[in-house]
């Protein structure tokens, strides 16, 4: 390895020449290396460089310019070289590997996961709490269908009786009672209800209003219509704040134009009725009902089992009214007009 300074003014050339040099310093002789100083003929000539000692070894610079040439190495004007013995460029090369790959190694261990270092930790946030949603207590899952019929049966003073129901819904409810032979029918349409019972020699004609004056029942086609499928019924206004009980919430309404009180359970899991009643204040009539078994119909939750209690100043009966075979959306063939 060779490395070569220029020195551009002859001046200074020659006040380096005057001042005395040890032959090689400390550093140089670790190192294994010689300077010698190289000066064109063209340059003044210095008394030491006459005297041959115009470089480290003695030699004149003569022959130190013509062995340099033999070798094909040739200096400029005015220029010192340094040579080191192939040692002394080995241990060089070997702290410059050493140097490189030290600084690589050390850029390595700082940085981590993509390029951030380790004196930077990550900052770990707890997650946010996520709000579980409020319970909706108003909404019900109601059965819809645009014809319903069943089969029932049900105990009436002690008589076990059986019957037929057939809806087509907003339009009307035929009811048909038996024992062995028919002994009861009704119809109801909105605006009209017919009932016919042979059995206690009961007969009304009529609309809604009369039926309340003379049988002292208070109810109207559409409520009829939902409480027997387990809907709510409609025309309802908030009254209260919903109260919860474990998995059931009671919901309280006002319903219709004779502002009945209607107060409805619901299973907060199914969305569905578990009881309804409805109490008149104009006549105190109260009919309870319970929705105690349901059945899938159609992927509907028909109820099949329901408890019914009426009470009011002329009626005072309870039943359990069971329900089987089903059938939703089908073509309906009434029994009679």
């Amino acid at each position: 390895m060779k490395a070569t300074v220029s020195i551009d003014s002859k001046r200074e050339l020659r006040r380096e020449c005057d001042t005395p040099r040890p032959s090689a310093t400390p550093l140089q002789e670790g190192m294994g290396c010689r300077i010698t100083l190289t000066i064109n003929d063209a340059l003044p000539r210095h008394p030491l460089l006459e005297r041959g000692e115009g470089t480290a070894s003695g030699r004149s610079d003569s022959e130190a310019v013509n062995k340099m040439k033999r070798r094909g190495v040739s200096h400029p004007k005015g220029s010192i070289s340094l040579h080191f013995p192939r040692c002394a460029s080995a241990y060089i090369a070997f702290l410059l590997i050493l140097l490189f790959t030290g600084c690589r190694s050390h850029k390595e261990l700082q940085r981590t996961d993509g390029g951030k270092t380790d004196s930077t930790s990550a900052v770990v946030r707890p997650k946010p709490t996520v709000k579980p949603k409020p319970l909706d207590y108003e909404a019900i899952e109601n059965v819809e269908f645009n014809s319903y019929h069943a089969n029932f049966s049900c105990n009436v003073n002690g008589i076990t009786v059986n019957g037929q129901i057939r809806m087509a819904k907003d339009s009307i409810i035929w009811v048909s009672i038996n024992k062995i032979i028919e002994i009861g029918r009704a119809k109801l349409t909105p605006d009209r209800v017919q009932v016919n019972v042979k059995l206690l020699n009961k007969n009304y004609d009529g609309d809604y209003a009369g039926l309340k004056r003379q049988w002292d029942i208070d109810i109207d086609y559409a409520t009829a219509e939902a409480l027997l499928t387990g809907n709510r019924p409609p025309q309802c206004s908030k009254s209260k704040d919903p109260i919860r009980t474990g998995d059931t919430a009671t919901l309280y309404y006002t319903q219709g134009k004779e502002h009945r009180q209607l107060t409805l359970k619901k299973n907060l899991t199914t969305k569905q009725l578990t009881e309804a009643e409805m109490y008149s204040p104009s006549n105190g009539q109260r009919i309870n009902l319970i929705y105690s078994q349901r059945q899938t119909v159609d992927g509907q939750r028909l109820p099949t089992s329901i408890g019914v209690k009426i009470k009011s100043s002329n009626i005072n009966e309870q039943t359990v009214i069971k329900l089987d075979k089903l059938k939703l959306n089908e073509n309906q063939s009434y029994p009679f007009k």
